[in-house]
């Protein structure tokens, strides 16, 4: 039973190692109309979206905020970023910015891998209209889980797929 017990033991420790935490910072707002409406949508967006259960965990937003306000600083560089995913225990972070020019809407993000520290994956997404926003969130997001996982990224894997043959 004993024997039992520290195999299990094992296999529960080596399992949860392989859920990856990750802290979703709001990301800040650049534009001359009053869009935290839309930083708060895209953060729950994000949330939601790089979520995999039994892979990847986000941190709460509260615990962020709370992790945020200690810091006292409007801009972050990479030693800030870092330090608040070593409080927060996550293993990756994103940061960055929101910017809106009439109807379009670039998000401008930052993944640190918080154990490395090595210069973060940056990922970008641009729409030409509010009505591509919740895609293009899909597909920041898809970008970060799969970095997160290991993966390769989406745009990547398309690339380097074979072209179909012609048919003859």
């Amino acid at each position: 039973a004993l024997a039992f017990l520290l195999v299990f033991a094992a296999f529960s420790a080596a399992g949860a190692q392989q859920v990856k935490k990750i802290a979703i910072l709001p990301f800040a707002v650049n534009s001359s109309e009053n869009i935290n409406y839309i930083r708060d949508g895209i953060w729950d967006m994000m949330i939601s979206r790089v979520t995999i259960p039994g892979k990847t965990e986000v941190v709460g937003k509260t615990s962020v905020l709370e992790a945020m306000d200690k810091n006292q600083k409007k801009d972050l560089t990479q030693p800030d970023v870092s330090a608040l995913g070593k409080r927060l225990k996550a293993d990756f972070v994103v940061w960055g910015s929101i910017t809106k020019i009439g109807d379009s809407l670039s998000l401008d993000g930052k993944l640190l891998d918080v154990a490395s520290n090595q210069s973060p994956v940056t990922l970008f997404e641009q729409t030409r209209g509010m009505n591509e926003v919740i895609p293009k969130i899909s597909d920041f997001s898809q970008r970060i889980r799969a970095h997160v996982a290991g993966e390769a990224m989406p745009a990547v894997a398309a690339l380097a797929a074979p072209a179909p043959a012609a048919p003859a």
